[in-house]
């Protein structure tokens, strides 16, 4: 099991995810930039600029 920590910062704050995962690295990777996309864009669209 690893554990990874994402997080993404912006004007309104900081919000910090823990992840765990039991796969290999290339994986692990892939994940990781879609949560972050995924929070990014959670946030852009909470503000109307999407």
């Amino acid at each position: 099991m690893r554990t990874v920590f994402v997080a993404v910062a912006g004007p309104d704050g900081t919000q910090v995810q823990k992840l765990r995962l039991s796969v290999e690295r290339w994986t692990i990777r892939r994940d990781r930039v879609r949560s972050a996309f995924s929070e990014l864009f959670r946030r852009v669209s909470r503000r109307g600029d999407v």
